[in-house]
């Protein structure tokens, strides 16, 4: 069986991650495995980039493309500092992906903002069965990554909050309507979507974009090889000018100043932890470094992208705090619960899915600043504790989130795919293209 995904990107970022992650994993069950990206960083012979199609008319078309994106987005640069980048449906691509991707059994798709244009998905489909890993909400609402509180994906969107618009045809109005006439152009049969965590699963079988469709649950999985307890990491502290005995709090986020990640709110709950001593703050992630206005030593990472360097900081803290307001099933929370960490966060989106209260961390209501912090200090202040919900996740990651059981679900669902559509693509949709 042959399977290539499609991703924006190979390796950069959270959601390329966890593709790359399947597609490594696929070996463990003799799938043949490639990636298809709109950009390439692995440098691996199974990666091949998108190159678009040089001839003059391909070009003119690209050029054309960027106009009207250019125009259509005029109302995005006005949004507020530290929203997240809003998703068009279309790309300068147009369907060409869908024409150029690599022969396949089953295309597997990913995050493919600015790379597939939906306008590929029936084309795609054509050719093979699609299986979609939602990594975010876009592929079923008006262009917003989450939603946050608003539920116009379980309509027609439109009035978007995210876009400070009261236009019922607005931008997102428009995406959401090109995504329909896409996906009604794809047979039940022909696409398979997977929720990593059970709260994105039910948000896809809320939407009416892809209600129609099968959904399962197919959680993220990892190197538990590479991400494991090193004890001995603690010695780096030293280098970082952090006294071997402080006790460790770590953030980590691929971008630290979105809103959504919740840096603001871990500062104010570590303003309350007054009573504690010895206490230090490490954040990975891409950007400036975060302002902290807690009174607390806070050393700034940057972003890392190499794994055993990751599992080592991920070893050196005492607890890993998640204090996002919305989330899918975040890589950080299975890369610290490998390494023994364990985590303190809100009970939100897919994190429950992965920390069983009280058994391998502590979540606080959404937002709530006092019970994060309380969370926080309870577990800096029982060093046994720690100890056992550390030793408890390290147990769920090798039981649960291993490449091997994701690899074999994974093979389950493509198999079951290519049963139901044996009998090749109906008639009336070939004749399509």
């Amino acid at each position: 069986m042959n399977v290539v995904h499609l991703s924006f990107t190979d390796i950069a970022g959270g959601a390329a991650r966890a593709a790359w992650r399947v597609h490594q994993s696929l070996d463990h069950v003799g799938i043949n495995s490639a990636m298809f990206v709109g950009s390439a960083y692995s440098h691996g012979s199974d990666v091949t980039q998108y190159c678009p199609s040089a001839d003059f008319a391909s070009g003119l078309r690209r050029r054309a493309r960027r106009a009207v994106l250019r125009r259509d987005h005029k109302a995005l640069m006005f949004r507020p500092a530290g929203s997240e980048p809003y998703w068009d449906d279309r790309t300068t691509n147009g369907s060409e992906v869908g024409v150029l991707a690599p022969a396949a059994d089953v295309y597997h798709i990913h995050q493919i903002t600015d790379f597939v244009d939906y306008a590929a998905l029936p084309i795609l489909s054509a050719r093979a069965p699609i299986v979609w890993t939602l990594h975010e909400t876009t592929p079923f609402t008006g262009g917003c990554p989450y939603s946050y509180e608003c539920v116009g994906f379980t309509r027609q969107c439109g009035g978007c909050p995210q876009l400070g618009s009261s236009d019922e045809r607005d931008l997102s109005h428009a995406v959401w309507r090109r995504k329909q006439r896409h996906y009604s152009r794809i047979a039940p049969t022909r696409m398979h979507v997977v929720g990593p965590s059970q709260w994105i699963a039910e948000q896809a079988r809320r939407s009416t974009l892809l209600s129609r469709f099968p959904v399962s649950v197919i959680p993220y999985a990892l190197d538990t090889e590479v991400f494991r307890p090193m004890r001995e990491a603690r010695r780096l502290l030293d280098a970082f000018g952090v006294p071997p005995s402080a006790r460790i709090v770590l953030f980590v986020a691929e971008h630290t100043n979105y809103l959504r990640k919740g840096f603001t709110l871990l500062d104010s709950a570590l303003g309350r932890l007054k009573d504690i001593s010895d206490v230090a703050l490490i954040s990975l992630g891409r950007g400036e470094k975060p302002t902290l206005q807690s009174a607390l030593p806070y050393i700034h990472l940057g972003s890392l992208t190499e794994d055993r360097m990751m599992a080592a900081v991920y070893s050196m803290a005492d607890v890993f705090v998640i204090p996002s307001l919305e989330d899918n099933l975040p890589n950080t929370v299975l890369e610290s619960m490998a390494c023994g960490t364990p985590v303190v966060g809100f009970r939100v989106g897919g994190i429950p899915d992965m920390v069983r209260e009280g058994e391998n961390g502590l979540l606080a209501p959404r937002g709530d600043i006092a019970g994060l912090a309380s969370a926080i200090e309870t577990l800096l202040t029982d060093e046994s504790r720690r100890a056992c919900m550390g030793a408890a996740g390290r147990r769920i990651a090798e039981r649960e989130y291993t490449y091997r059981v994701q690899a074999e679900r994974y093979s389950s669902l493509y198999r079951s795919l290519l049963g139901d559509t044996a009998a090749g693509v109906p008639k009336e949709t070939a004749e399509r293209f």
